[in-house]
C-alpha cells in the first residue's frame, strides 16, 4: 500500500541548501552554484586520485563518474521503474535520462524547494517518463512492488532511520530488485574514538551540513546484519575512499572564494576523519531476497 506524503510544511535543517539557494538568487556562474547547484549534490569520484586538481570542471566531472558508478552497479532495467530516493536536483534522473531511452524514473526529497529545481533543469528526452514527488524516504509514498531498482545518493545519513528506511525501500521493491546506495560508514574499531571527536566537532559541522544520522549502523556488517533483517542480502561492497578525498580539495577551493569560513571549517573536519580512515566512503548494493 502507498503511504501518504508528508505536509508541504515539512522542512529538513540543510544549511548548505540554504547557502545554495540564496547564491543561486544571486548569480549563476556563482563556484559553488556551478560545483552543487546545477546537478550533482554529492562528491566526486576521480579515477586517480594523485592526479586530480581542485578545479570546478575536474569536481562536476567527478561527480559525473560517481553517478555512473553508481548507475552500473544498479543495472538499470527500462522495464522496470526506477526510484531516485532523496534526488536533490536530480543529477542521477538527468543522467539516466541524456544516456537511456524508454526508462521509468521518479525523483523524491522531502523538501520541496529542491524538486521544484529539479523539474526546472531537467527536460524529459528519449522517449523517456520522468517524474518529481514529494516524499518521505522513510514512509515511501509508493505502492508494494513498485519499482525495480531504489537508488540513494550520499543521503542516507540525513534520514531519521537507516531501519525505516530499508524496510520501505524493501516494500517498493520488487523481488529481486535491487537497493544501491553511497554512504559514509564508520569502520568499527574506530567508533569509540570517531564519537568522542564528534562530542568536539559534530555542532561545527552541523552548522552548514546538517544533521547526520552517524552510527546506524556503525560498520558494513551492521549494514549486512540490518539488510538481513529487513529482506536484502548486501551484493557488492565497495570502498571508493580514496577517489573521493580530492573532493575536499576542490569544494575548500570553492569555499575559500566564497569566503564562507563556517563551511571551510566544516569541511575540513569531514575531510580529517576520511584522510585519516575512520569513516570510508562505501557503495554498497543489496538484492531483495
Amino acid at each position: 500500500m502507498a503511504r501518504k506524503p508528508p505536509s508541504a510544511a515539512v522542512r529538513v535543517r540543510l544549511p548548505y541548501f540554504d547557502t545554495l539557494f540564496e547564491r543561486i538568487a544571486v548569480a549563476s556562474d556563482d563556484p559553488l552554484v556551478k560545483a552543487l547547484g546545477t546537478r550533482h549534490v554529492h562528491w566526486g569520484y576521480y579515477g586517480t586520485p594523485s592526479e586530480a586538481d581542485d578545479s570546478v570542471q575536474s569536481l562536476i566531472e567527478a561527480q559525473n563518474a560517481l553517478t555512473e558508478r553508481m548507475v552500473n552497479v544498479a543495472g538499470v532495467d527500462p522495464q522496470h521503474p526506477l526510484l531516485d530516493v532523496g534526488c536533490g536536483f536530480g543529477g542521477t534522473v538527468a543522467y539516466l535520462n541524456e544516456r537511456l531511452g524508454g526508462i521509468s524514473v521518479t525523483g523524491l526529497n522531502i523538501e520541496l524547494r529542491q524538486l521544484q529545481r529539479a523539474r526546472q533543469l531537467i527536460e524529459e528526452r528519449n522517449g523517456n517518463d520522468l517524474s518529481f514527488v514529494h516524499g518521505d524516504a522513510c514512509i515511501l509514498p509508493f505502492k508494494d512492488h513498485s519499482f525495480g531498482v531504489v537508488t540513494a545518493v550520499e543521503c542516507i545519513f540525513h534520514f531519521p532511520s537507516r531501519l525505516r528506511f530499508l524496510k520501505e525501500a524493501r516494500r517498493v521493491l520488487m523481488p529481486g530488485g535491487r537497493l544501491v546506495i553511497s554512504d559514509f560508514v564508520p569502520l568499527a574499531p574506530a567508533v569509540l574514538p570517531l564519537a568522542l571527536w564528534l562530542l568536539a566537532h559534530a555542532r561545527a559541522m552541523g552548522r552548514f551540513y546538517g544533521w547526520f544520522n552517524y552510527f546506524s549502523p556503525s560498520s558494513v556488517t551492521g549494514y549486512r546484519l540490518l539488510a538481513r533483517y529487513c529482506g536484502f542480502r548486501l551484493i557488492h561492497n565497495e570502498d571508493i575512499t580514496k577517489n573521493t578525498l580530492p573532493t575536499y580539495k576542490a569544494l575548500l577551493r570553492i569555499l575559500g572564494i566564497i569566503g564562507h569560513r563556517g563551511a571551510e571549517r566544516a569541511t575540513r573536519y569531514a575531510a580529517w576523519v576520511s584522510e585519516v580512515g575512520w569513516v570510508r566512503y562505501r557503495i554498497l548494493a543489496f538484492e531483495a531476497t
